[in-house]
């Protein structure tokens, strides 16, 4: 005999024949026995559970004797029930050869967490996506929401389907990192803040070569995990740390890691961080800032180059204690929208600040500037210089109109 506990209560035969079982009172009789998983309920328990009292609680026995002939029609009288057994002084769903959605659901997570642990992520994917497929909706649907039972058994329950979608979201970012969008998605609707989904994302963005925009997606956690009054873990700091450098071998291995240690429930603790630091509380000193631009890619480290030869010349415009971003750009011969994506790693890392409405950008800290023109050559620092000149002489200079000719 099956059931089905994932959705609305099902049960059916050794073969393919339902079991119909339609008073909502047997229902519930039945989800709480399997709920209690063997153990036996006792009868006050088992009534105050399902908050029966004074003519219900009565009609109890005689609710659980028309289950048992649901479940068994063929039973003669006088012989023991085999399914909903009397045990000590209440009873208890036992036999051979009972099975149960929830339990064929966990060991199909179980099985794709060994396949994920040994490399196979295919498989991997292809079980915890069974394993999602058998919830036909929210379980323990007819057992109502105030009893405490219920609400523990679900908790489980979500656990357990937490962590299929995040094998699937896993294995969809090793293997096929373009269609990961919907496991991803269909995993955040349900733990939104949830760095280790965060971080999946921004290794599928990292396998596509969309490095900047990886870049944003973990810009975006940060702002989610932080406006919840919490810090990011050292997972999202070290999948930062692989997008920086563009380590895509790194960036696979956490992808598995955060899949399969289950004591990352905050995603992120001890999850090989190789001394990744957490460069926003460091002292702004020419080994930190070194180790920021290092891990940029060149045109960033360019842009913020030139931020920083821009504030030394004070020539940053009129937007005081801003570098104006037309002058930016000028000088970086960059359109504004692509100096705002190809700064996108500065502002990550904590080293360039794009305040909303600020209208212009600026070192987050000012002292971090000379740090910054000390790592440029000599002949890199003339060159800049020439470029925010010419870049500033352009703009002050006023267009001329166009002269038309005459026709004679």
């Amino acid at each position: 005999m099956r059931f089905g506990i994932l959705g609305p209560l099902e049960v059916s035969d050794g073969g393919s024949r339902p079991v119909v079982i339609r008073h909502p009172v047997e229902r519930c009789i039945l989800l709480r026995l399997l709920v209690a998983d063997g153990e036996p309920v006792p009868v006050h328990r088992l009534a105050a559970d399902l908050a029966l009292t004074g003519t219900a609680r009565s009609e109890l026995f005689d609710r659980v004797r028309t289950l048992r002939r649901r479940l068994e029609p063929g039973l003669a009288p006088g012989v023991a029930a085999r399914v909903v057994v009397t045990a000590s002084d209440g009873y208890a769903v036992r036999g051979a050869g009972l099975t149960r959605d929830d339990r064929e659901a966990a060991r199909l997570v179980a099985g794709a967490r060994d396949e994920l642990a040994a490399g196979r992520a295919g498989a991997a994917g292809e079980r915890a996506a069974a394993a999602l497929a058998l919830w036909r909706g929210r379980a323990l649907a007819d057992a109502g929401d105030d009893a405490l039972w219920v609400g523990a058994e679900r908790q489980r329950l979500a656990v357990l389907a937490d962590g299929a979608r995040l094998v699937v979201a896993a294995t969809q970012a090793i293997e096929q990192p373009a269609h990961a969008g919907p496991a991803l998605d269909e995993a955040q609707a349900h733990q939104p803040l949830d760095g280790r989904l965060w971080a999946l994302r921004a290794a599928a963005e990292l396998a596509l070569e969309r490095d900047v925009e990886a870049l944003r997606v973990l810009r975006r956690a940060r702002l989610a995990v932080e406006a919840t009054g919490r810090d990011r873990g050292p997972a999202l700091r070290a999948m930062e740390a692989a997008v920086l450098r563009a380590d895509h071998r790194r960036a696979r291995a956490l992808c598995r890691r955060l899949a399969l240690d289950d004591a990352l429930v905050d995603p992120v603790e001890d999850v090989g961080t190789d001394a990744v630091p957490d460069l926003e509380s460091w002292a702004v000193t020419g080994d930190a800032v070194g180790h920021q631009i290092q891990w940029l890619p060149g045109r960033s480290r360019r842009l913020v180059a030139l931020v920083a030869t821009i504030e030394h010349a004070g020539a940053r415009g009129p937007g005081a204690g801003w570098v104006e971003p037309a002058l930016l750009a000028r000088a970086a011969g960059l359109t504004p929208e692509l100096v705002t994506e190809h700064l996108d790693p500065a502002v990550a890392v904590g080293l360039v600040t794009v305040p909303a409405g600020a209208g212009g950008v600026r070192l987050r800290d000012r002292r971090a500037g000379p740090a910054v023109l000390a790592g440029l050559t000599p002949f890199e620092r003339r060159c800049l210089r020439r470029l925010v000149g010419q870049a500033a002489l352009a703009m002050a200079e006023p267009r001329r109109p166009r002269r038309v000719g005459h026709q004679g």
